[in-house]
């Protein structure tokens, strides 16, 4: 993206900038991120209708407004160390907040910078003093959250980026690199300690971003020494992106390296979308394709116009990453000169992967479900008593998005059961369904409501068990056996809590995952959620526009002691409303797979 101070319109006219184009357009931290065909679009928007535009939903603008809530408790954190910092007014006009960043970076006694803001008057200020060790760099354009003082050479200041995220700080399952964590005290003095882990490859683009332009100004070291503040607020995760690798084996790349590869390449599709702003008859520098996660289609301003384009390709055909599980990374890698989804059904000497993406291929072409493996039965159980179960948790919109974003702490509030006795009726529509719920938003209360919950589930197995009739309890996911151990394990030895093992074993002998079912059949639908697939069981919600994104602002209203009683009591109605649906929609697509003629 164009920097605030580098004024080239998309179609190359008006500003002074325009005079350097195309190499020295400044772009962003985010740009080595971005889809290749939302940079075409956003640099080349004459060659498109570019309607209806999506705009942000209610539920982004909650994160942004969430993040920038954690974000100044940080900061504020941060200040209390005793450190000496300096605040970049972001009132201020552009070019004065870089000549207060430039001042900044020259200031050895300063420790902190936040908002700094670096571009080419920036870059003018410093060549001042450090001449020919401020290089400048006319790519890029530079606003990390924090900058803090690792190092003096010749009495001035060296510095590293720090960004703050709403999200783990960095991943500790991964064992192939080391993080240091450093935590300040009260008095500025630094702790840290060194652990296995890595940075998140999104977050690592982002600082690799900030870490080169510093080296080019001549305000960095050697190292290329950058940090997460994440969720937890507590600590700075530091890393060596030099030697932070991405991939495996002898692919694997720095996150130095991989920024410099994808940067490069954005910087390509941008260049030539310019080109094709110009000249009409330019060819297209990317497609449109399905891309899932954080700077993916679901955050995009444009996706509804993408959607569109990738529905209507090759005639109507589709473009193969519409298909479940066939991202663009797995499509180049699997079968890299085909986008029609139409080619694909017809392709021959495919990979395994790319034999089931051919059989999903021929299920969006005719519409008909079949099995991803014909040879292996589906084999759905059945049960005389067979319960449906379903959660509501405080952050459930960060799994419908894919998102690793958790501002505030995530709560199970609502269970929602369906108790369908089928030697009783047949149809499932027959289930008695019932709410257990507590909105207090502690701690407390999600032991309440999961302690209820796993009373109420002893209940009825022990009443199957009575009746000598065979019980099976599904769910959908593996999200609802997270925190059944989750719940076990952190409330160990609290009354009527069962230990990890009880609740193990209790999960192994009942518990049954319908999505590892649904996962074997392929459907005419994009993805697996439940969501999706219901309307193919002819289900729906009984509440406007269901979904994870939608029920995180119902459940901050439901708390909101700001409102009435007979608000929150409405949006407390809505989440129930919604939860057992979603038990139904369990219920609804068990039906419909038991019924497909799957050829078993």
């Amino acid at each position: 993206m164009l920097s605030n101070n580098d004024k080239t319109l998309a179609d190359g006219s008006g500003g002074p900038a325009n005079r350097r184009y195309p190499l020295t357009m400044r772009l962003d931290a985010r740009t080595s991120l971005y889809c290749h065909e939302y940079l075409h679009k956003k640099y080349a928007p004459n060659r498109f209708v570019l309607t209806p535009l999506a705009e942000d939903d209610e539920i982004a603008k909650e994160f942004k407004k969430m993040g920038d809530i954690h974000e100044a408790k940080v900061i504020e954190r941060l200040k209390s160390t005793g450190l000496d910092y300096l605040i970049v007014d972001q009132d201020k006009a552009v070019e004065d907040r870089e000549i207060v960043t430039a001042m900044a970076l020259l200031d050895a006694s300063k420790e902190i910078i936040f908002g700094a803001t670096i571009g080419e008057v920036c870059e003018e200020v410093l060549a001042k003093t450090l001449g020919a060790q401020c290089k400048g760099d006319s790519h890029r354009a530079s606003r990390p959250d924090v900058l803090i003082k690792t190092g003096e050479v010749d009495g001035r200041p060296l510095w590293s980026p720090v960004d703050i995220k709403s999200h783990k700080a960095f991943n500790a399952e991964n064992k192939s690199n080391q993080v240091e964590i450093s935590t300040f005290s009260s008095d500025g003095t630094v702790d840290k300690i060194v652990i296995t882990g890595r940075l998140e490859e999104n977050d690592a683009m982002q600082l690799a971003h900030y870490s080169e332009h510093l080296g080019r100004i001549g305000v960095r070291d050697n190292s290329q020494r950058a940090g997460i503040i994440g969720s937890e607020g507590t600590f700075i995760a530091w890393m060596d992106l030099n030697q932070t690798l991405f991939g495996r084996g002898k692919g694997a790349q720095s996150a130095i390296a991989r920024y410099h590869q994808q940067f490069a390449e954005a910087q390509q599709i941008i260049e030539r979308s310019l080109v094709r702003a110009k000249d009409s008859t330019a060819p297209a520098p990317a497609i449109p394709m399905n891309i899932v996660g954080t700077h993916g289609c679901p955050e995009c301003t444009f996706r509804m116009i993408c959607l569109k384009e990738m529905e209507d390709f090759d005639n109507g055909s589709g473009h193969v990453t519409l298909l479940a599980n066939v991202t663009p990374i797995e499509r180049a890698k699997h079968f890299p000169e085909i986008h029609s989804i139409k080619e694909l059904r017809d392709a021959h000497g495919l990979s395994d992967f790319g034999v089931r993406a051919q059989t999903r291929a021929r299920v969006w072409l005719s519409g008909e479900p079949e099995l991803l493996d014909s040879l292996t039965p589906l084999d759905l159980p059945q049960f005389d008593i067979e319960v449906d179960i379903d959660l509501e948790n405080s952050m459930e919109a960060l799994q419908e998005r894919d998102t690793a974003d958790l501002v505030g702490k995530d709560r199970v509030y609502l269970y929602g059961i369906g108790i369908h006795d089928r030697t009783i009726d047949k149809d499932w529509k027959s289930a008695k369904f019932e709410s257990i719920c507590n909105f207090d938003d502690t701690d407390d209360a999600e032991s309440d409501v999961l302690l209820r919950t796993w009373q109420r589930l002893q209940e009825i197995f022990a009443e199957a068990k009575s009746a000598k009739k065979s019980i099976g309890i599904f769910h959908y996911s593996p999200h609802e056996k997270t925190w059944w151990q989750k719940f076990a394990r952190q409330h160990a030895g609290e009354q009527g809590v069962p230990s990890e093992t009880e609740v193990d074993l209790f999960m192994a002998n009942c518990f049954v995952d319908l999505l590892k079912f649904t996962r074997r059949i392929s459907f005419p639908i994009m993805s697996y959620s439940i969501k999706k697939l219901a309307p193919l069981a002819k289900f729906e919600w009984k509440v406007s526009d269901p979904g994870g994104a939608l029920s995180l602002l119902k459940y901050k209203e439901a708390i909101d002691q700001s409102v009435t009683e007979v608000e929150r009591k409405m949006a407390r109605d809505w989440l129930i409303s919604y939860n057992l649906d979603d038990v139904r929609a369990t219920m609804a697509v068990r039906n419909y797979l038991h019924g497909l003629p799957l050829g078993q």
